[in-house]
């Protein structure tokens, strides 16, 4: 599936009166400028990022609005961009939006009435000649709102706050240990809490990112190696498929592979880590716990060892994590070896 952003509904937070289209341009480009050292988007672009396509994509310029519009106190609904115009009416009346942000490749026919569309494309990307003053932001407060299970449902909107971004990306540095010196590679998509969340977490400590536009096996070994790749994401399919890639690439750089949003076969899992090696790092989560929560860390994986019922586990919870199995009738906590109700406490909820 492809990764270019689709639509980028804007909701504005309460008693915030909302700024001129202008301003909201100067929002994202600060927002973006304060985590990229003062580099406009291009110089970004050159430098940090690589958009894996001769075409400029939109997602980078999702991942700059994202951060300006989180920064400036603007709820953030990422959108599948696949979804029908009738799915985005149905999200759009429960958020109100004041505006849409779109991609290239999204169309938006019959939309008289609605928030007004802006492309990504189309903004003005020029650093604000004065700087904007702070926005104060609480943890309860609003970040993003995510749309869980829709796509053949009515929408449910998951409200992620501030203090639940903050509790996930503590969590991530001492788990995932990225640093300015990593080069994160984005392969899911950005509508996805998990390609987000990933997003996030590289630039929140400064490492550099490989935004995918489209996942493909080959292309994916090819951007390893020219860029020494690090860090990056996949699920189940995505492994499946780099398993069935032939093409030969030195993917000797990659420290870090976190897998997880569906199972995974201990047949796979074994024919990946003799690939990639002992790299491999499992994550249980959900939209509602900002993505993953519990982790089985990557000497817990031992195919062939003494310990080689784990690749079973979905691991350990998260140091801000709590975790009981219960009774769903009672919530009396069950004993190890029976089945029940998974409770989920954390910062991240």
């Amino acid at each position: 599936a492809s990764n270019v952003i689709a639509a980028l509904v804007l909701s504005g937070a309460s008693g915030m009166k909302w700024p001129s289209s202008g301003q909201l341009v100067q929002a994202l480009v600060a927002g973006f400028l304060l985590y990229a050292g003062g580099a406009t988007l291009n110089d970004v672009a050159d430098a940090d990022f690589d958009w894996s396509d001769d075409r400029r994509a939109e997602k980078p310029e999702w991942i700059a609005a994202f951060w300006g519009s989180v920064i400036s106190g603007v709820h953030v609904v990422p959108i599948d961009y696949r979804a029908s115009a009738d799915f985005l009416r149905r999200v759009d009346e429960k958020v109100h939006a004041k505006a849409a942000l779109i991609g290239d490749e999204v169309s938006l026919p019959n939309w008289e009435g609605r928030p007004p569309v802006w492309k990504l494309s189309e903004f003005d990307w020029t650093p604000p000649a004065t700087t904007l003053a702070p926005v104060l932001l609480q943890p309860d407060d609003i970040a993003e709102i995510v749309f869980t299970s829709g796509s053949t449902g009515e929408p449910k909107g998951v409200l992620i706050t501030y203090g639940n971004l903050r509790a996930f990306l503590e969590a991530g540095l001492d788990l995932n240990r990225i640093t300015d010196e990593s080069v994160s590679m984005v392969a899911l998509p950005v509508f996805h809490i998990g390609g987000t969340g990933w997003a996030m977490q590289a630039l929140a400590n400064g490492a550099a990112l490989v935004v995918m536009r489209d996942f493909t096996p080959a292309h994916v070994l090819r951007l390893v190696e020219q860029h020494r790749v690090t860090h990056s994401l996949w699920v189940p399919t995505m492994i499946q498929m780099m398993m069935g890639c032939t093409e030969p690439a030195d993917v000797s750089s990659i420290r870090f592979i976190m897998y997880g949003a569906s199972p995974i076969t201990d047949t796979l899992l074994t024919e990946a880590i003799e690939r990639f090696g002992k790299v491999f790092v499992g994550s249980y989560g959900l939209t509602e716990t900002c993505a993953g929560c519990v982790f089985l860390a990557a000497e817990d994986h031992d195919p062939g060892g003494p310990r080689s019922h784990l690749l079973r586990s979905v691991g350990k919870p998260a140091l801000n994590v709590e975790v009981r199995v219960v009774d769903p009738a009672t919530l009396d906590e069950l004993p190890d070896g029976e089945d029940g109700e998974i409770l989920i406490r954390s910062p991240q909820v």
